[in-house]
């Protein structure tokens, strides 16, 4: 199927497995395609930015073109960092420099669609919760939903 697993470890002698990824999986939004070594090499720099790196648990991105122009939506699963298992991160600076980092270590295309052409979007924050929808709901974008779109600096699009 293409599954990347990794081997955590072994219960009596059958091996546990962490799912890592898809092999060669792509999505697109108009004609870039951001392919999943695109997205894990991104969420290996974008934790950075958080308070603690030990937040992220675990993300999913997916296309949103039901708005002009269309956008990524990165979904993070945060551990809980107080007591009533909400994690406070309403600083918005931090979150604007996890937006800025996620786009700039998307690959060239995406960056000149973003930046230059202006025909993809920003990428947006949802409102606490809307990963729980995910797994039951195929129609997580044509719900209602508070968007606070974060990316405001456009990424460098220039070639090295």
């Amino acid at each position: 199927m293409g599954d990347v697993l990794q081997v955590t470890g072994f219960h009596n002698s059958a091996p546990q497995f962490r799912f890592v990824g898809r092999k060669k999986m792509v999505i697109s939004i108009q004609l870039e395609a951001t392919t999943v070594d695109d997205i894990l090499r991104v969420l290996t720099q974008a934790p950075r930015v958080l308070e603690s790196s030990n937040l992220l648990m675990s993300s999913t991105i997916c296309s949103d073109i039901s708005t002009v122009p269309d956008h990524y939506v990165m979904y993070w699963e945060l551990k809980s960092k107080n007591i009533n298992g909400l994690v406070e991160l309403d600083d918005n600076k931090v979150l604007l420099e996890c937006c800025c980092v996620v786009e700039e270590s998307l690959n060239l295309v995406y960056r000149i669609y973003r930046s230059k052409l202006r025909s993809v979007g920003a990428l947006a924050r949802d409102k606490s919760g809307t990963t729980r929808n995910i797994p039951f709901s195929h129609e997580v974008f044509s719900s209602p939903k508070v968007l606070l779109h974060l990316s405001t600096r456009h990424p460098v699009a220039s070639a090295l």
